[in-house]
């Protein structure tokens, strides 16, 4: 079972914890306005894992999917980790059950994660190591978007690659999947 905590950014939020500014699975409630404050989200199990749902025109459910399939391709989740509950993760990220569903069903499509009556769902035993191009695919729209803000900011391709090698210079290094 998970165990889930919000740590509420920007302006807080009226559920919040007023001592701690954190918002919890027990003081959540539905219905909240994304444009006031940004909710990240960190699910306490074996590995942490933080959903940040933001209100930038991409559906809910596939801010999800996305997030999850990126940590499950990258080797973050391994195979055999617990996904929290649909109505756990719902409430911390204060969306509706269904939405955490649709999310779930469409992970269970790509042969990501795997439904275990009555125990939960876990990352598919079949996702042992995703290939090169399976990762240069989730990169891709990265990129896109990157290569979009510098040619709206007049940076050439060329002064955009000197950036990325100077920053990459200076980010610390961790592991990646082989």
């Amino acid at each position: 079972m998970a165990l889930a905590t919000g740590i509420c950014q920007s302006k807080p939020a009226a559920n919040a914890d007023p001592l701690t500014n954190r918002v919890t699975s027990q003081n959540l409630m539905f219905g909240v306005d994304f444009a006031d404050f940004s909710c990240i989200v960190v699910l306490i199990q074996k590995v942490a894992m933080q959903i940040h749902i933001s209100s930038d025109g991409v559906p809910i459910y596939q801010q999800i999917v996305d997030q999850i399939r990126f940590r499950i391709v990258s080797g973050v989740l391994h195979c055999g980790d617990e996904l929290p509950t649909i109505r756990g993760l719902a409430e911390s990220l204060q969306v509706n059950p269904n939405t955490v569903a649709r999310a779930y069903r469409e992970l269970q499509q790509e042969g990501l994660v795997e439904k275990r009556r009555t125990t939960g769902t876990f990352v598919a035993e079949l996702v042992e190591q995703h290939s090169l191009a399976q990762r240069r695919r989730l990169l891709a729209p990265h990129v896109d978007k990157l290569l979009t803000f510098s040619r709206q900011f007049g940076f050439s391709v060329d002064e955009l690659i000197t950036l990325v090698r100077k920053r990459d210079e200076q980010s610390p290094r961790s592991e990646s999947p082989s």
